[in-house]
């Protein structure tokens, strides 16, 4: 029953459901007309049996198809907007094929221009105007419904955020066309004739193609005809005619081969042919002339008629040569060498520079970009085959992230690994060799045991190292090990040969594959696989580890400890030992007796050097130092703006380079020319190459007029940022920065008169400052206070108590006796506890001791003697010297000399910082004014003068090779009299004696 509404018309209602179950009924017999009738051929329904069979539905296509023919004539076919909106007005084709994803629009367009007359080539900046849909509108099934039928095409382009609104993405619908094929799989059903597409844009062609179009057009991408229908689900099987985005290809291989044209290779649509000679002719003047079975136009004649399109030869192809570019890299096959092309060599690097930026200002990075660049490095290790190993890293904090949306901050090995990739990809002529290597099989086996250690025989000889205890700490294992042994055969090897392949003989399967792949989740494996493949590299040698039992080891027995004859060990190769970077206790002492693993160079490239991993300074932009962001000057410390800020002058002088020297040499040549100025020079020179490049982005001086610059774009320069704003030795630091710029990157120095006459004009117009207030000397007040409040017989004041006297009487520099801090520990820079030292007794009674400073300022790693002689009072420096070896005896030779015992049988070294608190605060609670490091040079040198010595033996005793000693003089006041004194009593002495002399007649 059906229940109405309380009301007395019920006869509204029942229409209602009247016509609500005639549309049921009417759906069913549809469903069933579907089920039963609709995939019959017409061919296989009989006349009789359709008459007496209601289910059996006799589709006529052709009825149909003229009946959709009549509708499309009377205009009645399609709706479609009659205005665009502003949207969709005027879009240029850059952006349709990028928001609606058309990658071949502009070919298909050109193809249809071709074909209706048109010799214009569309460009991506050509403006279209779109629809977002279409409304095709069909004839009414009778079993369904009588009323018409319409379908909406849509090819909505992407919708942007908006405030609250959301961003949407493109809508492009699925549409049949029919194009009349014939497929033995679709003949006879509703389906025959057409195919499916893809509709990506629908657009008005513009006027200045000059061809009538009455209607719009519609971009689509085709897809396969229908396949084969599937026995149960009733459906047909299609895919798409593209691949990533690009014309299907395969179909034109297969015709190229068989027009004989046999080395044809493909990826998606980009195809390489290659050929060989057929024969060869010698020319009269005896050049080779070689004939080949095709040329290009043998293709084009192929492809012509098919309707294949390539772009033009100009643009993207090229005819047949030695030299070509196919997916991705650039081959050149007479040399068997493969590189990457200039503009993706460009592209790689700034990728990895603006990744790299974002991690040194410590900004966060998300997935998609951390995978682009992984993508892109992956692809580049076809070429760079020896940075293989520095995947794993990015490798696993790609990992790290559980979806697209969380970001993360770049960890330090990501960003150390990086900086090697910016070095490598910045030399942009390298190219990796394909040439086959010759052979050389030394019969090498390595072999590494837990149990002893590691051993290695090429032929009859041997040699073995040791493993220290300890030695499998910090991830460190076995299959490390092993890789050492490959590295330390690879250093012997590369004593004698070079342009080699040597096998090798190894049981560790690990170590054979991670050296295969060229590279190991291992930190340490991938360390020595990233030294092994540096050290090669150069050598154009490769290793190819070969897989044997342990029983067939023949340096299995070598690495257990069963030694061969001492007459069959291999030579002394190499020094081996530990690069001591800590300054805590129970660092390996250095010596002849070492036997650890030496620490190799990593690989330096490209056009400066690299930084230091070690280094926990993050860059950063302070007030006043933004410059434009460019791929030639990353975010660097001021001290490396220098090394790394570039130009394309110093690229191609770089380049030009690299085709005579190996990459490896100009780097440490480079690194040469850094090693003559400090670190503090550095930093002061790189805020002059900062100040030249903002003066150079504010007036858009273009990158080639940078370096060389010229005379008067020096010259403008110290005008604008210098002349009545900063003082003149400002000014010459910043041209003196700017000078070893240009002298670093092999540039001519262009600076002359105009620039002389200029910084001439600056320091006349320089500001007017107050002097500088000099820095308080060390006085006898201060030493008096340390000497009161330091317990002697504490390990920690009795070094401080010999460092100030050191340092005081010796007229030293603090940076030269101690550490800067206790991170900077550098044994070639820094006086140990057994760095040479002489001692003696002077003609007058007085004892002396004389220590070896291995670097200074002026003298850098030539060193110089520090001199103390005894002064027979308290403030004694050999008494106070000899008073620290005894309270901290047992201290390691390889410590730093001031180093104290700090409990619990660990020693520490004494740095600046400690030394300065601990004095401060002693001057703080006495009395004498606080004062800085310096101050103990100071006070020395000044305290000597009072003491009437001679100011040239000051110079000599506080090493002064210059005018500026007269700089560190205090107390003008008493020392000019103390010595102008003397001088005049010395005068009136000997006038008095020579008067005396004389009168006596004699």
């Amino acid at each position: 029953m059906y229940r109405a509404p309380n009301c007395h018309d019920y006869t509204i209602q029942m229409m209602t459901w009247l016509r609500r179950q005639e549309a049921v009924d009417r759906f069913s017999s549809y469903l069933n007309w579907c089920r039963n009738g609709a995939y019959h051929p017409v061919h296989d329904i009989d006349n009789d049996e359709a008459d007496t069979d209601p289910t059996a539905v006799v589709l006529d296509l052709t009825a149909l198809a003229a009946q959709m023919s009549s509708v499309l004539a009377s205009g009645l076919g399609y709706r479609i907007a009659s205005m665009h909106p502003r949207a969709l007005s005027s879009i240029p084709a850059t952006k349709i094929i990028e928001g609606h994803h058309a990658r071949q629009f502009l070919e298909s367009l050109t193809t249809y221009l071709r074909v209706h007359g048109c010799r214009l080539t569309p460009q991506g900046f050509d403006r279209f105007d779109l629809y977002k849909r279409i409304t095709l509108q069909l004839p009414a099934i009778p079993q369904a419904s009588w009323k018409d039928l319409k379908n909406i095409v849509r090819a909505t382009p992407p919708v942007p955020a908006q405030g609250r609104r959301l961003a949407e993405g493109a809508h492009l619908d699925f549409a049949y066309i029919r194009t009349g094929e014939r497929n033995e799989h679709t003949e006879g059903s509703p389906v025959e004739g057409l195919r499916v597409t893809h509709v990506r844009a629908i657009f008005r062609l513009p006027a200045l193609y000059n061809v009538q179009v009455a209607t719009p057009l519609a971009y689509v991408e085709w897809f396969t005809l229908f396949g084969r229908r599937d026995m149960v689900t009733g459906l047909y099987s299609i895919s798409h005619s593209t691949r990533m985005g690009h014309v299907y290809g395969e179909i034109i291989e297969d015709i190229l081969v068989w027009h004989k044209i046999p080395k044809v290779f493909k990826w998606v649509d980009d195809f390489d042919v290659l050929r060989y000679p057929i024969h060869s002719i010698t020319n009269d003047d005896g050049s080779i002339r070689f004939h080949y079975a095709f040329d290009l136009s043998t293709i084009f004649r192929i492809s012509d008629p098919l309707g294949i399109l390539w772009h033009p030869v100009v643009e993207k192809d090229h005819d047949f040569a030695s030299e070509t570019t196919y997916i991705g890299f650039r081959w050149d096959l007479d040399a068997k060498m493969v590189s990457l092309p200039e503009k993706k060599h460009l592209k790689y690097l700034k990728k990895v520079t603006d990744f790299l930026q974002r991690a040194l200002v410590n900004a966060t990075v998300k997935y998609d970009l951390t995978a682009s660049l992984h993508g892109t490095l992956q692809h580049v290790c076809f070429v760079y085959r020896d940075h293989r190993a520095l995947m794993p890293s990015l490798s696993r904090f790609l990992s790290k992230f559980p979806n697209k949306f969380v970001s993360h901050h770049v960890p330090a090995p990501v960003v150390n690994d990086l900086k090697l990739w910016f070095n490598a990809l910045s030399i942009t002529s390298y190219r990796r060799s394909l040439r086959p290597r010759m052979i050389q099989d030394v019969d090498a086996w390595i072999d590494a045991s837990t149990s002893w250690g590691i051993g290695i025989i090429v032929g009859q000889r041997w040699a073995a190292w040791k493993l220290k205890d300890g030695w499998n700490s910090d991830g460190q294992d076995i299959g490390w090990v092993e890789m050492i042994a490959i590295e330390l055969f690879a250093m012997w090897l590369s004593t004698d040969l070079s342009d080699c392949e040597a096998p090798v003989h190894g049981d560790n399967t690990g170590s054979i594959e991670a050296h295969k792949k060229g590279h190991s989740r291992n930190v340490h494996r991938n360390s020595s696989i990233l030294r092994l493949s540096n050290h090669l590299m150069a050598l154009n040698i490769s290793l190819s580890p070969v897989y044997v039992t342990s029983e067939d080891n023949r340096a299995d027995p070598i690495s257990r400890g069963n030694l061969g004859l001492n007459d069959n060990r291999l030579d002394p190769m190499y020094r081996i030992r530990f690069h001591n970077t800590s300054a805590s206790a129970g660092a390996p002492r250095s010596g002849s007796s070492s036997t650890a693993i030496d620490e190799l160079p990593h690989p330096v490239g490209g056009n400066s050097f690299t930084l230091p991993s070690s280094s926990k300074k993050k860059p950063r932009v302070w007030k006043g130092s933004k410059i434009q962001n460019s791929v030639l000057r990353p975010l660097v410390l001021a001290s490396q703006r220098i090394p790394y800020w570039e130009t394309p002058y110093a690229i191609n002088s770089f380049t030009t380079l690299s085709t005579v020297f190996p990459p490896h040499l100009i780097a440490s040549w480079k690194n040469v020319m850094l090693a003559s100025v400090t670190e503090d020079t550095l930093k002061n020179y790189g805020a002059g190459l900062l100040r030249f490049t903002q003066f150079c982005d504010s007036f858009h001086v273009p990158e080639v007029n940078r370096m060389p610059a010229d005379d008067a774009l020096l010259s403008i320069f110290v005008a604008e940022m210098g002349a009545g704003k900063v003082r003149k030795t400002t000014i010459d630091s910043w041209i003196d920065g700017i000078k070893l710029w240009h002298e670093y990157n092999n540039a001519p120095w262009l600076g002359g008169n105009v620039l002389a006459r200029t910084k001439k004009g600056a320091d006349a117009l320089a500001p007017i400052t107050p002097c500088s207030t000099p820095r308080f000397p060390v006085t006898t007040n201060h030493i008096d206070a340390l000497e009161k409040y330091l317990d002697l017989a504490n390990p920690l004041d009795a070094a401080i108590w010999a460092a100030a006297l050191t340092a005081w009487k010796g007229c030293t520099r603090l940076g030269e006796i101690m550490l800067p801090s206790a991170s900077q520990f550098d044994p070639t820079r820094n006086v140990l506890q057994g760095s040479p030292r002489t001692n003696g007794i002077a003609a007058n009674d007085h004892s002396w001791i004389s220590i070896f400073i291995p670097y200074t300022k002026t003298k850098k790693y030539a060193g110089d003697w520090v001199t103390l002689t005894s002064s027979n009072d308290p403030t004694d420096p050999l008494t106070a010297i000899q008073n620290h070896l005894d309270i901290n005896t047992g201290i390691p030779d390889e410590a730093p000399l001031f180093s104290f015992w700090s409990g619990q049988g660990q020693w520490t070294a004494l740095n600046r910082n400690t030394f300065m608190h601990h004095c401060n605060d002693i001057w703080a609670r006495e009395g004498p004014q606080t004062v800085l490091g310096h101050s103990f040079r100071i006070g020395g040198a000044t305290k000597l003068l009072l003491s009437r010595v001679d100011p040239w033996v000051v110079m000599k005793q506080g090493r002064w090779s210059s005018k500026a000693f007269l700089r560190y003089w205090r107390n003008i006041e008493e020392i000019l009299p103390l010595f102008i004194g003397d001088s005049l009593d010395g005068f009136r002495s000997l006038k008095d004696s020579m008067s005396r002399l004389a009168s006596l007649n004699i």
